[in-house]
C-alpha cells in the first residue's frame, strides 16, 4: 500500500490558512522531510513588549509554529499533530531585523515526535532555541493506524 506524506506544497497550503500565522506575519521559506524553516519580519506595532523589544512569546509562537511544520513533512496526510510540550531558551533580546526560525526532527514514532528548532537573527545569531514533543494524530475513518 502506497503512503502519501504531506509535501511542500500540501503544508505550504495548511501555512497559508493559517490565522494565527497570518497575524503574526510568519512566512513559511521551505521544508523537507524532517525540516522546515520560516521568517519573520519584525513590525514594531505588533511583536514588540512594553520594554520596546520582541515579547518572548512571538519568539514561542515562531518556533513551535516551525517545529509543527517540520512534523508535517513526516505525515501521512490522514494526519495531524498537537504540540504537547515545548521547552524554550531565550538567549539574545533584539529589537529590530528578522528573524529566521529552522527546526529539524530528532525522532519521529507512531505516537510521538521530537524536534529542535533555532532562530536567528540576520547575522545568524541565535536568539532562542526549544526542544518540542508532538502527538501524532491520525484522523478517523484510517483503519490503517
Amino acid at each position: 500500500m502506497s503512503v502519501e506524506l504531506q509535501d511542500e506544497k500540501f503544508i505550504r497550503h495548511l501555512h497559508g490558512n493559517s490565522t494565527f500565522g497570518q497575524l503574526l506575519d510568519i512566512q513559511f521559506v521551505e521544508s523537507i522531510e524532517g525540516y522546515a524553516e520560516v521568517l519573520l519580519q519584525l513590525d514594531p506595532n505588533k511583536h514588540w513588549n512594553t520594554n520596546d523589544m520582541v515579547h518572548g512569546g512571538v519568539y514561542a509562537s515562531l518556533l513551535d509554529t516551525v517545529s509543527g511544520l517540520s512534523v508535517r513533512t513526516k505525515l501521512q496526510v490522514d494526519q495531524s499533530l498537537s504540540t504537547i510540550n515545548i521547552s524554550i531558551n531565550y538567549t539574545k533580546a533584539i529589537t529590530d531585523g528578522k528573524l529566521i526560525a529552522k527546526s529539524k526532527v530528532v525522532t519521529f514514532g507512531k505516537q510521538i515526535a521530537t524536534v529542535k528548532a533555532e532562530i536567528f537573527n540576520e547575522n545568524t545569531e541565535l536568539i532562542a532555541n526549544s526542544i518540542s514533543t508532538f502527538v501524532i494524530i491520525t484522523k478517523r475513518g484510517n483503519t490503517d493506524a
